[in-house]
């Protein structure tokens, strides 16, 4: 009998040793690998220290600058970016953060709520699990969309992307093996190849922020549907939550479905801060100060992030951290990320 189990026990142990290694390299090769990163992060602070949480798509990772506004007022905040987890994975990543933090606000991109059910699909559920620790518990939350969409997918194919994506050898590469050169700073992204300003000869201009959002469009019944699932779980919650509209240079339809998304979120008794039509006092200037449409570069996240700070300090009772050893990480971020600045010196701009 025993002559029988050590082979069996030593097959089992190379097919696992094998799925292993190959299956990272099968799943959806991300060039935005830092998404994981911020995650990470965040499970490694000291519990119950963080007091603003953001959550969002890939805005907060350009727009707001955790560190900076640690320095500058105290605030301890970070930011959990998943572009591509749809909104209805708002709640899952919550419950995830609230497993090691109390926080006393949380800030939701409103962006993602305009977000199509078509565009649900097992393609994104896949790539979307690549930002996640927990993937069986990510895999149970977010079929739930793909069984609202009807689609026919395979469960085992997320927890194994090689029993799918098994024909991926010739995409293999030495990039895959190696780590990415992008930098996060607890939730903001530092990446040198994002610094610059708008290309110039391209075709985006700069938008007039006024015209965006006048006329209320309504979503479909999936999008109200997720709203108000996610606004019945935040009256769950034992802090305060607020949700937020970055300036991106979106479609005119997006904006103006943003607006009934709003209407829908402020009968609800939650605030909505709509920072669009704060553009000019932010002093924003979209050639010199955004990467692309929809992310700021530094400079652009310097202001936006001077802006905003002061508006939380404003409106919500938050601490002064500062001086707290139990934060210490907060300033150490702060200055590795003026160092990561005066090393790109192209995108460092004073203070």
């Amino acid at each position: 009998m025993t002559k029988i189990i050590k082979p069996i026990v030593f097959i089992l142990l190379c097919v696992s040793i094998f799925f292993g290694a190959v299956n990272p390299f099968f799943g959806i090769q991300r060039e935005n690998k830092e998404f994981k990163t911020a995650f990470d992060s965040l499970y490694g602070l000291n519990e119950n220290t963080v007091d603003v949480l953001f959550i969002s798509p890939s805005s907060y990772e350009t727009f707001w600058q955790s560190p900076k506004a640690y320095n500058d007022t105290g605030i301890a905040s970070f930011g959990l970016t998943a572009s591509l987890v749809p909104f209805s994975g708002t709640q899952f990543i919550i419950k995830q953060a609230l497993k090691t933090q109390n926080p006393k606000l949380i800030v939701i991109d409103l962006i993602k709520a305009v977000s199509l059910a078509e565009e649900i699909s097992a393609f994104t559920v896949l790539v979307s699990l690549e930002d996640f620790n927990i993937r069986s518990e990510a895999i149970d939350y977010l079929s739930k969309d793909l069984d609202a969409t009807g689609e026919k997918y395979d469960t085992l194919s997320f927890h194994l992307p090689f029993l799918k994506f098994h024909n991926n050898w010739k995409r293999l590469s030495m990039d895959m093996l190696t780590p990415h050169h992008n930098q996060m700073f607890m939730g903001y992204l530092f990446s040198s190849k994002n610094q610059i300003g708008i290309e110039p000869g391209a075709s985006i201009k700069e938008p007039d922020w006024k015209e965006f959002g006048k006329d209320p469009k309504p979503v479909g019944s999936r999008q109200m549907e997720v709203l108000n699932d996610l606004l019945d779980y935040c009256d769950t919650l034992n802090c305060e939550v607020a949700f937020l509209r970055c300036p991106q240079l979106l479609t005119t339809d997006t904006h103006n479905k943003l607006v009934s998304i709003r209407e829908k979120v402020t009968q609800r008794g939650y605030p909505v801060i709509d920072s669009v039509p704060f553009y000019d006092e932010i002093g924003l200037d979209f050639l010199e100060d955004y990467s692309d449409e929809n992310h700021t570069n530094y400079i652009g996240s310097q202001k936006f992030t001077t802006w905003f700070e002061k508006y939380l300090k404003a409106n919500y009772d938050l601490p002064d951290r500062r001086g707290n050893p139990e934060y210490a990480f907060w300033q150490s971020e702060y200055e590795r990320l003026l160092m990561c600045a005066e090393t790109n010196s192209d995108a460092a701009s004073p203070e």
